[in-house]
C-alpha cells in the first residue's frame, strides 16, 4: 500500500523529524505519482499510473486493443525501484563514514514509465505505432483445434525457416521464401497473423506440443487456470512453489542462489498478529511534552 503525499507530516513524522532523532535513517516514500508535482495529492490506483505512464502507448497486440493487465504491473514497478534505491541509499550511507541517511522519493507512475520509455521514446516519429516492428504477426498468441492457447515467438529468421519448412507441405501458405527475413514478415504482418490463425486451428494442442517441440520452435503453452501453472513440469522441477506454509501455494523468490539460501518465506502474518509483541518491547516512560507530540490519531489515507 501507498500514502499520498503529506500523510506522514500529518502524523508527525515526516523526514526532517525521522532526520533529527536519527541521522542515518533512510525513508523511502512510495507513491502514486512522487512527492512533488501537481498531481502529488492526487488520488489514484493501479490503472490509472498505467494510463499515465506510457504503458499503452507501447503496442502488444496486432489489433492494438487496450487491454488492461491482470497483474499489479504498476506496484511491482514501483517496489523493485524502492529495493534498488533502499540498497543504494543504505550502502551509500555506510559508505560515507557519517551515516547520514536520505529521503527516497519513487513514484509508481515513473517506475512504468522508465520500464515503457525504451520502446515508447522512438515512436513519436515512426507514425502509426501498428505500423512499427513492435508488432509482429508471428510473434502472439494462437488457439488450437481444441480451444487451447499457445505462444509463438519466431522472431528469428532461422526459427521462422523451421517453421515452414517442416509444416510447409501440409500447410501450403507456408511453402514460400517470402517471409524468411524479418523485415518481409513484418511489412505483412496482417497476412502472416491470419496464415497462422488458420495453422494452429488445424490441430489439437497435444499435436502441436509434438510438432513444434520437435523441430526446436520458440513456443511455451499459455496458461489460464493457476492449476496449470502449479504443475507445470519445468517450474516443478525447479521447485518454484511451495506449499510448506499457509493454506495456499507460494512462489519462492526467483532467484536461485548457489549457496543454498532458501527463498521461501512464511505467509504474511494477520493484522495484529505481532501487535502485542511490538508494546511489550516498547519503552514503557510516559510521553511527555520534552518527549514530542503525539501524532494525532486519523485514518490512513490511501491511493
Amino acid at each position: 500500500m501507498t500514502n499520498r503525499t503529506g500523510v506522514l507530516d500529518r502524523l508527525g513524522l515526516s523526514y526532517p523529524v525521522l532526520r533529527e532523532a536519527n541521522p542515518r535513517i533512510v525513508l523511502c516514500s512510495l507513491s502514486g505519482y512522487g512527492q512533488t508535482g501537481p498531481y502529488a495529492n492526487r488520488p489514484g490506483h493501479e490503472l490509472n499510473f498505467l494510463g499515465l505512464s506510457g504503458f499503452f502507448t507501447v503496442p502488444g497486440r496486432i489489433d492494438g486493443e487496450i487491454t488492461r493487465p491482470g497483474v499489479r504491473v504498476g506496484d511491482m514497478a514501483g517496489a523493485m525501484q524502492a529495493a534498488f534505491a533502499l540498497t543504494v541509499a543504505l550502502a551509500g550511507a555506510a559508505a560515507t563514514g557519517q551515516g547520514q541517511g536520505q529521503h527516497i522519493d519513487v513514484s509508481l507512475t515513473e517506475s512504468i514509465a522508465g520500464w515503457c520509455a525504451l520502446f515508447a521514446l522512438p515512436l513519436p516519429d515512426a507514425g502509426d505505432p501498428l505500423k512499427s516492428g513492435l508488432v509482429q504477426g508471428d510473434n502472439d498468441v494462437f488457439r488450437t483445434a481444441d480451444g487451447r492457447l499457445l505462444s509463438l515467438a519466431t522472431f528469428e529468421d532461422k526459427f521462422w525457416r523451421e517453421l515452414r519448412s517442416a509444416l510447409g507441405t501440409e500447410f501450403p501458405g507456408l511453402n514460400t521464401d517470402a517471409y524468411d527475413r524479418r523485415a518481409a514478415r513484418t511489412a505483412a504482418k496482417e497476412k502472416i497473423h491470419d496464415l497462422l490463425t488458420e495453422v494452429f486451428a488445424a490441430h489439437d494442442y497435444a499435436w502441436w506440443e509434438r510438432t513444434l517441440t520437435g523441430i526446436g520452435a520458440p513456443w511455451a503453452p499459455v496458461f489460464t487456470t493457476p492449476q496449470q501453472l502449479i504443475h507445470e513440469p519445468h517450474l516443478t522441477a525447479r521447485n518454484l512453489f511451495s506449499q510448506a506454509s499457509g493454506p495456499a501455494p507460494q512462489a519462492r523468490f526467483p532467484v536461485r542462489f548457489g549457496s543454498g539460501l532458501n527463498t521461501f518465506r512464511t505467509p504474511a502474518p494477520e493484522l495484529g498478529a505481532h501487535t502485542q509483541a511490538v508494546l511489550d518491547a516498547m519503552p514503557t516512560a510516559p510521553i511527555t511534552a520534552a518527549s514530542g507530540p503525539r501524532p494525532p490519531a486519523r485514518r490512513r489515507s490511501r491511493t
